[in-house]
């Protein structure tokens, strides 16, 4: 059974002139970073890296770090390096990867089980600095490839799109920032759209915790 939404899947195979995937991970690279995390992964997250271990997907617009050969832009080691250089964030936040501008991004992962949201990481080094970019990282994956595919020559995206079945009235010749959220409420339809850009929701630690415990 597969845990990965196999819509994105698809769109990101036909659309390869986009990405430049890595190798897979190995099941056990991946069980080492649960040792370095201290926390287990999502099933989806371990079927993605065991497929490729990161890379640069989208046209840049969403880079996924490697397990472990990225030194402090790793996914074992990304949050604490962040922590150094002041970012603030939570212990909850295990960092994977960046948007196209270089706000991290991240699974929320607390000690105790909460849904594993995904949360973005504004620039702005305060408390009130994130925001919810999806319900789970299918759900961010969905938005961020549905988005990201209306930029590049449509033509050639349509078979994308297609195969990430997005439906007609999302796709817009002119995206723009209501096309984006209402992307978002098509791909997390439990997380407010208005809870997704960190430099306007300003979610701070708390927020976020309430938000992931709420399910």
């Amino acid at each position: 059974m597969s845990h990965l939404d196999d819509r994105v899947w698809r769109a990101w195979m036909a659309t390869g002139w986009l990405h430049e995937p890595r190798p897979p991970a190995s099941p056990d690279e991946l069980d080492s970073v649960e040792q370095s995390i201290g926390r287990p992964l999502p099933d989806a997250f371990r079927e993605l890296y065991q497929r490729h271990d990161g890379g640069s997907w989208l046209g840049g617009d969403c880079v996924l770090l490697p397990l472990q050969t990225g030194g402090e832009l790793s996914v074992a080691q990304a949050s604490g390096a962040h922590r150094e250089w002041d970012w603030p964030v939570p212990d909850e936040l295990v960092l994977f990867g960046s948007d196209g501008g270089g706000d991290p991004v991240g699974l929320w992962l607390p000690a105790s089980p909460t849904r594993p949201i995904v949360v973005r990481i504004g620039a702005i080094f305060e408390p009130g600095c994130m925001s919810i970019v999806g319900e789970d990282l299918n759900a961010f994956l969905r938005a961020w490839t549905a988005y990201y595919l209306l930029l590049p020559d449509r033509e050639m995206a349509t078979a994308g799109l297609d195969a990430l079945e997005l439906p007609d009235h999302l796709r817009s010749d002119d995206p723009d920032d209501e096309t984006w959220v209402q992307i978002m409420d098509w791909a997390s339809p439990t997380i407010p759209s208005s809870m997704s850009d960190p430099y306007e929701a300003r979610l701070t630690a708390d927020d976020v915790r309430h938000i992931a415990a709420a399910g």
